[in-house]
């Protein structure tokens, strides 16, 4: 299922990435609006397989039980992580700085998530009827 996810990532991601402008243009055609946004896909697509891998490896250790993992470390990277790292990218990269902060909070959860799944802790706790 990761596999397939992340592969459906990346054809999605590569998509966005190559039709932004137009995608943007749907919202918006403002110029100014259409490069700000054409700067989010650009920039955000490149975490979509990490977004990707940790959705389904989430959502595969709730299914087996463990709860608690994915909740802190999804916490960890939108609360802990995403938000400084989004406020202080800002400061030097405006705009972009955000879009770089968010990416960079995917490519944490996913890579954090994939780490806690191999470990195989998750297969310890068991589902009360």
């Amino acid at each position: 299922s990761c596999l397939f996810y992340s592969l459906f990532m990346v054809l999605v991601g590569s998509l966005f990435f190559t039709f932004a402008e137009p995608i943007i243009s749907v919202f918006n055609p403002q110029p100014d609006v259409v490069k700000i946004g054409v700067s989010y896909l650009h920039i955000l697509t490149l975490s979509f397989v990490f977004l990707g891998t940790s959705i389904v490896l989430s959502r595969a250790m709730n299914g087996a039980g463990d709860t608690i993992s994915p909740r802190d470390i999804t916490g960890f990277t939108l609360l802990i992580l995403r938000i400084p790292l989004c406020l202080l990218l800002s400061r030097s990269l405006e705009t972009t700085g955000i879009w770089v902060g968010l990416a960079l909070s995917d490519l944490a959860n996913g890579l954090i998530t994939f780490g806690w799944f191999m470990q195989g802790r998750w297969k310890k706790i068991g589902v009360s009827p």
